[in-house]
């Protein structure tokens, strides 16, 4: 399958009806790969193990229509100067990867390193108080020797500020936007998201056509959430796309710094309440943030091994003890050391790369993961 194929069918199931990052994932689980999904026969897609009859209805009365969209879709990415990244590309970023809401497809636009080894989501409120504006300079200032990439929403107030000095310090910036790429939502950011993208870029999961609307902001939290190491919560009330922000990385297992502020400023509410929680960690200056995680200049981040292979089913046991020492191995290869058949292999990989242990490579290759997670937890 060519990689604009992939790329149709891997666009095609994210617009299929009802199906989201969960259940498209449990779809590929049954089927074994993009292409099955869409060009086996309802009969087919009943005798997969797993498979729920009303997934296979939905399936096939929309798959050819999903196909169709897909590159009308891939068409317009392209007129706009973007692209695609389907869940099991290898450039897909790792961290958001670990997430299990993560999207299928991020459509993007610009010089996009999202595996970058450190990155540091920075969000807060629309209404950026001086305080709050001399915090975020001053936190992206230090974050400058290590050649952080700053992730933040290109909103108003501390989203912007962050963005801003990210780019005077000449850090990668990469701005999470609630539509498609064909669109900017704020316009009045149009300047700022061209230079972002000569030095970073912006991301989506929204289709091109996509408009803002409220309802999003919070799918598009996530993302901000899930790229990065750690999120840094600037100012916010108890309320807003900031505190949906921090919860949602404290979800992820992520670590979460807040910046304190007075009890009786709105601004600094939400902030003080993430502390009082102890949902984050309290933000005090730039060096004792970077010693919190353990973050030294020049230097890349201490590694910590993934604990990858601790609950294997017996089958992906087998197929990991096919690699013998060995690291890549084509699928071929792989299907004639496991001694199961290639409908099964699929879909035994296509679990495994879901939970981390295997990737894709060019050349219908495996790679079984043996790295370890470039990041380290918070010094209690």
């Amino acid at each position: 399958m060519s990689e604009h194929e992939s790329a149709v069918y891997g666009v095609g199931i994210t617009l299929l009806p009802q199906i989201g990052p969960t259940r498209a994932k449990q779809l590929l689980s049954c089927c074994g790969s993009l292409e099955e999904v869409f060009t086996l026969s309802r009969k087919e897609l009943m005798a997969k193990p797993g498979m729920r009859p009303q997934i296979v209805e939905l399936v096939m009365d929309y798959r050819v229509r999903a196909l169709e969209e897909a590159k009308r879709e891939l068409d317009q990415l392209d007129k706009t100067g973007g692209r695609c990244l389907w869940y099991q590309d290898m450039h897909y970023p790792k961290r958001l990867k670990e997430c299990e809401d993560a999207p299928m497809v991020l459509y993007y636009r610009g010089k996009v390193e999202l595996n970058a080894p450190f990155v540091v989501a920075i969000v807060g409120t629309r209404r950026a108080t001086a305080y709050g504006r001399a915090v975020c300079e001053e936190l992206v200032e230090g974050l400058q020797p290590l050649g952080a990439t700053v992730v933040s929403g290109l909103a108003f107030g501390v989203d912007a500020i962050a963005h801003r000095s990210a780019l005077r310090h000449q850090l990668p910036t990469v701005g999470c936007v609630a539509h498609g790429l064909h669109t900017l939502y704020p316009r009045e950011h149009r300047s700022l998201s061209q230079e972002m993208e000569h030095h970073g870029g912006l991301v989506t999961e929204f289709t091109t056509g996509q408009r803002m609307c409220a309802e999003l902001f919070p799918m598009r939290n996530r993302i901000i959430a899930g790229l990065a190491d750690v999120t840094v919560v600037i100012e916010s009330d108890v309320k807003g796309g900031s505190m949906i922000t921090a919860y949602l990385a404290h979800g992820y297992n992520r670590e979460v710094f807040a910046v304190p502020g007075r009890v009786d400023d709105r601004s600094s509410r939400g902030c003080n309440e993430l502390i009082h929680r102890q949902v984050a960690e309290v933000y005090l200056s730039p060096t004792s943030f970077l010693e919190a995680m353990n973050w030294k200049m020049g230097e890349k981040p201490p590694l910590r091994q993934l604990e990858l292979f601790a609950s294997l089913s017996p089958e992906q046991e087998q197929v990991r003890r096919s690699f013998e020492g060995r690291q890549v191995l084509t699928m071929d290869e792989l299907t004639q050391l496991s001694g199961f058949n290639l409908s099964q292999l699929s879909g035994l990989l296509l679990e495994m790369e879901f939970e981390g242990m295997i990737r894709s490579r060019p050349g219908n290759c495996v790679e079984l993961i043996t790295y370890q997670a470039q990041r380290s937890p918070v010094k209690r």
